[in-house]
């Protein structure tokens, strides 16, 4: 039985989920039971100087008056969002098991890329401004 940790009582969200697959799970014996597929670290590691690049410009549109700050953060909270949606959909290694992708045959579905089995955890992946934001 693994031993994933929960955000939330009840059932698992797509939060549980998703903090399950990019952080990876093992059961009490420390065998791997869900691998480590990081997209949300993975873009923040590897995409920093396009997401800086992005703040830069906003940051002087907003600076000029061209732009106010809540649509700035707007854009680059996209740019994050599309970026780490780019890294799900990119097959994250390691692979699906054997097992799992005749799980998915058996359900109808096709493919072997982890994580978009439904499309239920793609799609719920968004950005938010909270705070007081000019």
């Amino acid at each position: 039985m693994s031993e994933e940790p929960k955000i939330s009582s009840g059932p698992p969200t797509v939060a549980d989920v998703y903090g399950w697959h990019e952080l990876g799970t093992k059961n009490k014996a420390g065998e791997t039971v869900i691998p480590a597929r990081p997209s949300l670290a993975w873009v923040m590691d590897n995409k920093e100087a396009e997401i800086i690049e992005m703040s830069a410009k906003t940051l002087m549109l907003v600076m000029e008056g061209k732009m106010l700050g809540k649509t700035a953060l707007g854009f680059v909270g996209e740019k994050v969002v599309s970026l780490v949606k780019a890294r799900i959909k990119s097959n994250i290694p390691p692979g699906l098991s054997e097992r799992r992708k005749r799980a998915k045959i058996r359900g109808g579905k096709s493919g072997n890329v982890a994580l978009i089995h439904t499309g239920q955890l793609i799609n719920s992946l968004r950005w938010q401004i909270t705070g007081s934001v000019g």
